[in-house]
């Protein structure tokens, strides 16, 4: 009997080791093709095996904490519009009170969005936030053009509400966009076909056309 137990001991500690081993092999394999060649593994989206993977809830382990968000970030070698990119697309996508009224709606987890970048890898991080750069741009093109107006301006008032009513638009539209039934993929190729600048084009255009009517 003691060896039953024995054995089933050593059974959960194979599979843990089993668990943290598949996570740096995927870690290093998503995050650097260099690292794949050393390890004799060439990354592939287009693999069965690990589409699988990123077509699932499948949790591969890791933990999300602030600190390590920002590492992570950083060792993608992301230029700052980039990190404001995927911080933006943080609030979006683990914000529970983003259409809190729509129980289809899936909000992220913050493990679940950590670990969505780290299956990604830089390369598709950049790609999947390539777009929020562009309208992040557009939206701070505006708030810098607000900023012009003079402190008490009913001008400048009603365009700061309306840039925030835009601004909650998009992070809803960025919500939708990446709560598919197609994973952590449709996620990506959601995000990687998005063009949402125009969100924002509409008010920048007004806000231009008063600002130079001074």
């Amino acid at each position: 009997m003691r060896y039953l137990f024995q054995l089933e001991g050593d059974i959960k500690n194979m599979k843990v080791l089993g668990n943290l081993l598949l996570f740096f092999v995927l870690f290093f394999c998503c995050k650097d093709e260099e690292y794949s060649g050393n390890f004799d593994l060439v990354y592939d989206s287009d693999d069965v095996a690990f589409r699988d993977i990123i077509d699932s809830d499948f949790d591969i382990g890791v933990n999300f904490d602030n600190v390590s968000l920002e590492k992570l970030i950083s060792d993608f070698d992301l230029s700052n519009e980039e990190k404001q990119a995927v911080r933006f697309l943080r609030s979006a996508l683990t914000d529970s009170t983003i259409l809190d009224d729509m129980s289809h709606i899936r909000t992220y987890s913050d493990d679940e969005f950590y670990e969505f970048l780290v299956i990604l890898n830089a390369d598709k991080v950049k790609e999947a936030v390539a777009d929020i750069v562009l309208t992040l741009k557009v939206r701070d093109e505006i708030l810098d053009a607000i900023y012009e107006f003079a402190d008490g301006n009913p001008r400048k008032d009603t365009f700061e509400m309306q840039l925030n009513v835009k601004e909650k638009e998009y992070l809803k539209t960025l919500k939708v966009a990446c709560c598919g039934d197609s994973g952590y993929n449709g996620a990506y190729l959601a995000l990687k076909l998005a063009n949402h600048a125009g969100i924002f084009a509409s008010l920048k255009r007004q806000v231009y056309d008063v600002l130079h009517s001074y």
